[in-house]
Parts: structure tokens; C-alpha cells; sequence
């Protein structure tokens, strides 16, 4: 178990107590110490290939970190599926799984609405809360997520109904057969 050190005063002085981890951060409580926040590990991601991908060290997926712009879902989905970049030709857009990994409360970035922040890695750089997923919500819905509170809606697909592009890429290398 690892330990920190504080220079606070100890808010249950003599008693030890148990490491307790929740989803988005860990609290280590110690002997003589208040509590202290464990330094948080480290995010799940690595910059390659300049400042435009992101690779997810756990899943392998490759993101691409130039955020598009507002776009309807027929749209966003015909822009993930023509982009060439990073010599690979097989982006698409994320399925709601794979937006809810990016989803994490130890980080805040700013977002269109000043009270909420974002809580996704600063490094993607959002500048909006709502984003596409290709998953399907039944006929004529699909889902998209908001990463100020990690809510996900599956509305009627509408033609003035647009929201922000991450796209995605596959663990293996290369283009697979379309």
C-alpha cells in the first residue's frame, strides 16, 4: 500500500485505517494523518505522434485528438470514415463504452457552460460538452454523451440536431477490409 505524507494536522490521531478507492479518486487515510489525497495514477493515455493522437495505454485505441467541429450524426460519422491521418485510414466514431472511459472527475477542463467543467483529459482539448457515439438508440436514434456530468441521450435523429466529433481507431495498425 502506498503512503503519503502530510503536513496537516491529524484529523484521527493514533488510529489506523483502511485505503478506501472509489471510481474517480483515492483517498489513503493513515496513522496521525488527515486525509490526504494519493497522488492519482496516471492517466490512461500517451501522446504519439505529435499533438493530434492519443493512444489509451489499457484498450490500445488510438484517439484522434483534433476535435470536429458541430456536426450532425450522418455527418460526423461520413467525417471519422474519411479521415486519413497518422498513416491510417480507419477511423470511425466511438461507441458509448468507449466515451465513458474518457469520462473521469480528477480532470476539468472548460466547457461552452462556465459552472460545469468537462471531465475529460485536458489533453483532448473539447471545447464543448457533447459528443457523438456510433451506438445505436433503436431506429432513427443515436446516442451521444456529456462530459460535464458523464449523462449519455438517445434522441430522434432531427436535421438541426448536431454535436461535437472524437474519432477512433482500432488497437491493430493498418486499414481493415471495408
Amino acid at each position: 500500500m502506498s503512503r503519503t505524507t502530510c503536513s496537516k494536522r491529524p484529523l484521527y490521531p493514533g488510529r489506523r485505517l483502511l485505503a478506501l478507492s472509489g471510481l474517480a479518486t483515492t483517498l489513503l487515510l493513515t496513522s496521525g494523518c488527515p486525509i490526504c489525497r494519493v497522488p492519482p495514477r496516471p492517466a490512461p493515455y500517451v501522446a504519439e505522434s505529435g499533438p493530434r493522437l492519443m493512444t489509451d495505454r489499457e484498450t490500445g485505441l488510438s484517439w484522434n485528438r483534433q476535435v470536429g467541429d458541430e456536426r450532425s450524426w450522418e455527418d460526423a460519422r461520413a467525417w471519422c470514415e474519411a479521415l486519413e491521418f497518422a498513416e491510417r485510414d480507419d477511423w470511425r466514431l466511438p461507441s458509448l463504452e468507449e466515451l465513458r472511459r474518457l469520462y473521469d472527475t480528477r480532470f476539468e477542463q472548460p466547457c461552452e457552460d462556465e459552472k460545469n467543467p468537462c471531465h475529460v483529459d485536458p489533453a483532448l482539448e473539447l471545447g464543448g460538452a457533447w459528443f457523438w457515439s456510433g451506438t445505436s438508440g433503436g431506429a432513427g436514434r443515436r446516442y451521444y454523451i456529456d462530459f460535464r456530468f458523464g449523462t449519455e441521450f438517445s434522441p430522434m435523429l432531427k436535421p438541426g440536431l448536431k454535436r461535437r466529433v472524437l474519432c477512433v481507431a482500432d488497437a491493430k495498425t493498418g486499414s481493415p477490409e471495408r
